[in-house]
C-alpha cells in the first residue's frame, strides 16, 4: 500500500547491518516515520516542523563519538534543511581538525 502519506523515503535494501552510517530504509505514514538507524531521525523531523518558527531541539543519547563535542563545527556544518534524504545521509564537510568528515563527523 503506498498513497501520499504511507510512503517508502528510502526503499527497503534488506536486512542488512546499518551501524552508524548505512540506512537501510526509511518509511512514513503521516507524520510517523519508520527507520532502521536514527540517524535520519532529524531530517524527518525536519519535515514536519514549521521551519520560520523557532525550536530548540535536545538529542540525549550516549555515543563515544560525542564524549568530546565539537558542537561549533558540528553548528556551521549542518546540512541544508530542505534537501533530499539522500542529500542529508550524503552530507559531509572538511573537519577543523583535518579529515574529511563523512562518516565520522555526521551531524
Amino acid at each position: 500500500m503506498s498513497t501520499d502519506s504511507n510512503k517508502w523515503i528510502l526503499p527497503f535494501k534488506g536486512r542488512n547491518h546499518s551501524g552508524a552510517f548505512e540506512q537501510n530504509f526509511v518509511w512514513r505514514s503521516g507524520n510517523v516515520y519508520v527507520m532502521d538507524n536514527h540517524r535520519a531521525a532529524l531530517w524527518c523531523w525536519l519535515q514536519e516542523l514549521d521551519l520560520k518558527t523557532p525550536h530548540s531541539l535536545f538529542h540525549i543519547d550516549q555515543h563515544t563519538d560525542t564524549l568530546q563535542s565539537r558542537l561549533d563545527e558540528w553548528m556551521k556544518n549542518l546540512p541544508d534543511w530542505a534537501s533530499s534524504l539522500q542529500d542529508y545521509l550524503d552530507h559531509s564537510y572538511q573537519s577543523e581538525f583535518g579529515g574529511n568528515c563523512q562518516r565520522s563527523c555526521r551531524v
